[in-house]
Parts: structure tokens; sequence; C-alpha cells
């Protein structure tokens, strides 16, 4: 993993422009709670017509896929909130800002309006709200198989007002949690992980430092960047300082194309 280090790949979609040969910085935030995700980007030397075009553009799409020459992944997806360019700090050239949310807007802006009847089941229930929060519907199948016994407002009833709040209330109820990712909605049933094959951090597979548990149990993970990583999943550490299987419940991205950093830091609770 050391050497890959040095060998890394990224490419910047923002709307129809694609960078991929200029330097850039992100930070990217991702976590299981209904907050948007959102990244800080950062490029040095567009050219005054792509500046132009970039700082034109509103509400535009954004994808940043980053990795190592052998193959690259998405870590981020979702839509520009602001974008602006200024003089470079050393007065050589110009430096573009970006910022973006993973769902914002529509998170933000949607409100429920869902009539229940007696007896409504909770699938029923869940399919509608995700209608209503207007994001791509991810899992919900699978959320709404696991709670289709069960009932919602015996005598009816009307879910109205902040699609998140009404989300939310509901997915608490049913012992679920849910969060956007990367466009899509993602519910887990609270505590749990998502499926598949768990990532295995060691200091050979490209674990950071010592990791660490604090007094609530919580685990704080460096690693290099690397696919696969995401809040949700299953990492099992192997360290001098920390042994033990955690589901990662928050992720940092940072990354720069020119400096140090190519890592992820993840925050994980045992499971």
């Amino acid at each position: 993993m050391t050497t890959r280090q040095f060998l890394r790949a990224y490419s910047v979609t923002i709307g129809t422009t694609q960078i991929a040969d200029l330097r850039c910085a992100f930070v990217v935030e991702k976590s299981l709670t209904p907050a948007p995700n959102k990244i800080g980007l950062r490029v040095w030397g567009l050219g005054p017509d792509k500046r132009a075009a970039l700082e034109a553009s509103t509400d535009v799409p954004i994808q940043i896929d980053a990795g190592y020459l052998e193959g690259v992944s998405t870590i981020f997806l979702g839509r520009v909130r602001n974008l602006r360019s200024r003089p470079n700090e050393d007065g050589l050239g110009w430096v573009t800002e970006a910022g973006a949310g993973d769902g914002e807007q529509q998170i933000r802006s949607a409100r429920a309006a869902v009539s229940l009847s007696p007896g409504t089941s909770a699938d029923l229930a869940l399919r509608d709200l995700v209608r209503a929060l207007g994001v791509s519907p991810g899992n919900v199948e699978s959320a709404a198989a696991l709670v289709s016994a069960r009932k919602l407002f015996a005598s009816g009833g009307v879910l109205f007002g902040s699609g998140r709040r009404e989300m939310s209330s509901v997915c608490l109820s049913l012992g679920l949690e849910w969060s956007v990712q990367d466009g899509a909605l993602q519910i887990l049933e609270r505590g749990k992980a998502l499926e598949g094959r768990a990532i295995f951090l060691s200091p050979a597979t490209g674990l950071i430092g010592s990791p660490s548990q604090n007094a609530k149990r919580e685990a704080s993970i460096r690693c290099l960047l690397q696919p696969d990583i995401a809040p949700g999943r299953i990492v099992v550490v192997d360290s001098e300082t920390l042994k033990g299987q955690f589901r990662i419940d928050k992720t940092i991205h940072k990354g720069d194309t020119h400096g140090t950093e190519w890592e992820i830091e993840i925050t994980g609770t045992p499971y």
C-alpha cells in the first residue's frame, strides 16, 4: 500500500466539465444520519473559459472519483451548492472552490402529505414517504420487506409537513435508520450493517497510525483511501492497539493530488 500512495488517480466532473489533470483537494463527509453528506472541493489552474462556464452553472451534478492507477471508485455524488474562483494566495493563478450536498435540496424542501387508512401496513407508508423525499429509492424494497407485517396508525392518520421529519419519525418507530448515500436512499435496521464482505484493515492493507476507542467505545480509524469504505459497511481492524469488527458510522475522505493526504478517517461502533 505504501507504493500505491504515489500512484494516485482521480477525476472530478461538474456538470459537463471534467477535470483530471490539475491539482485537486477535497474533503468528503458522509454519515448514517439523515443530514446530507457534503464535500468541500478546491481545484487549481482552471483556465478562464472553464472558470466562467462553471461559475455560470447552478445546481449541477458533481461526481468525485478517486483511487489509484489500477482503479478508482466514486467517493461522492451530489449537486453543487456554491462555486466561486479567486486568485491563489501566492498571487499565481486561480483556485476554484465548490461546496456540494448529497440529496441536500430534496431533503430540505421535501414535504410529506400522506394519508394513511386504518391499519395501513408499514411498508406502504415507507414507500409513500420515499416518494415524497424525491431521492432515488435505493434499498427501500429490502427495508419494506422487513416491516411489511407491521401496521401503522390503527385508526388511520396523516403524515404531513417536513418529509425529513416524518421519515425520521416513522423509521424511529419501526427500528430503522435512514440516510442518503450518493443520491439514493439507504435504510438499515437500527444498529445493523449492510450486507456484503467485511473490509480488513491492518498495517499491511492500508491502516495508518494507531486506531483507538473512546469512553463510548467509538472507534477512530485512519486508512489509505480505498474503495468500498462507506457508512454502513463493516471493517475488521487488526492492529496492536485495536482489534475487532466495527460498523462504519461516519467517514471523512481527505485528498490532495499534490500533497500528502490521500486517506479516510473512519468512526465506527463495535459490531
